[in-house]
């Protein structure tokens, strides 16, 4: 039997029509209210695309596969992602391109007769150096099988051949090594202020002069990192200052000196496998690696915060695509080309709303 209201009886039961449409009242407001907030956070941390300024004239393209080799006598050779075909031989070593990687390979029947270009005693016996520009990535193997892949505004100098007791290298900029084992010598890369030393292991090393530190982060293996400064001190005791890195592990040298710390490899090797990754990375931090990587010159207008990000992009972006991954920060960039052939990215606090 169905019970009947009474206005005098607040106490008596609501009928089941008035059950329904309150419950229903209740539950689109609480949808309502659940839409406003879902909005509001859309809107606080959606990318406002209007705060990029570009043209499909303004816009560029990535970088990609271009250095230049030097050789031991002082000759030049472009390379790009086409090139292929035999470059030289020295020691014994034959130098080649193909499908856009440079490779030395060692062959002991080969002698530098052998070659269809006079090859001279100096560039028998002096360093190889290879540049990669801004805008430029390259990759190379080494006579002893250890492949170096190197990132923009960097260079590698080393021996065509390595000999039975050393295997070093020098860097500036950044590379990712993958260390061949040869069961003679350890391979030993010497950066600035410091001197990584490594067998069968895989790393990255980052020490751009303009970012004011270096880093070296293990990926698998063991690495060991020696101070330049104090080996002679060292040596003459019969003892070398070394620091043990284990997989997983980056090594940062600043003015404030050397920190150890657990990290995820990946991030410092995302460059390597063709993306970029920021974890909270500082504006100016990703906007250097935005200016190698696209050859652009970046210019702050304005009081600039020093934001943080965090953001994945791949490197195969145009340059406006990369600009959009931060878009929802506060700033406004402005991409242009000079006449001059420069590239340039305008960096503006934002207009408030």
């Amino acid at each position: 039997m169905q019970e009947e209201f009474n206005e005098e009886n607040p106490g008596a039961p609501l009928p089941p029509f008035y059950k329904r449409w309150s419950f229903r009242y209740l539950l689109i407001a609480c949808l309502a209210l659940l839409a406003t907030a879902i909005g509001a956070a859309f809107y606080k941390n959606h990318p406002d695309l209007d705060n990029i300024s570009y043209t499909a004239d303004t816009d560029f393209k990535a970088g990609g596969p271009k250095a230049t080799l030097i050789l031991g006598n002082g000759f030049k050779i472009s390379l790009t992602a086409q090139s292929r075909g035999e470059i030289d031989v020295q020691q014994g070593v034959r130098i080649r391109q193909i499908n856009g990687e440079l490779i030395y390979e060692l062959n002991r029947g080969l002698s530098d007769a052998d070659t269809s270009r006079q090859v001279t005693e100096t560039s028998a016996v002096a360093d190889n150096e290879i540049f990669t520009p801004r805008g430029g990535t390259y990759k190379l193997v080494l006579a002893d099988g250890t492949k170096v892949w190197l990132n923009a505004a960097s260079s590698l100098r080393y021996p065509a051949k390595f000999s039975d007791t050393a295997r070093i290298v020098e860097l500036k900029g950044e590379a990712y090594f993958e260390i061949a084992k040869t069961g003679h010598s350890p391979f030993k890369v010497k950066v600035a202020k410091q001197i990584i030393e490594a067998e069968n292991a895989n790393f990255n090393i980052s020490t751009y002069a303009d970012d004011h530190f270096s880093s070296i982060t293990l990926v698998s293996g063991q690495a060991r990192l020696m101070s330049p400064e104090k080996l002679e001190e060292f040596r003459a005791q019969g003892l070398e200052k070394r620091i043990v890195l284990e997989p997983g592990e980056q090594a940062v040298l600043d003015q404030k000196g050397l920190k150890l710390e657990k990290v995820h490899p990946e991030e410092a090797v995302s460059w390597k496998n063709g993306y970029f990754q920021f974890n909270n990375a500082s504006l100016k931090n990703v906007m250097r690696q935005m200016s190698r990587w696209y050859d652009a010159d970046v210019i702050y207008e304005g009081e600039v915060p020093d934001l943080k990000f965090s953001g994945e992009v791949r490197r195969e972006a145009s340059a406006s695509t990369f600009l959009e991954m931060m878009a929802y920060l506060k700033l406004r960039f402005k991409i242009r080309k000079m006449e001059d052939g420069r590239r340039e990215v305008v960096v503006r606090p934002a207009k408030s709303k």
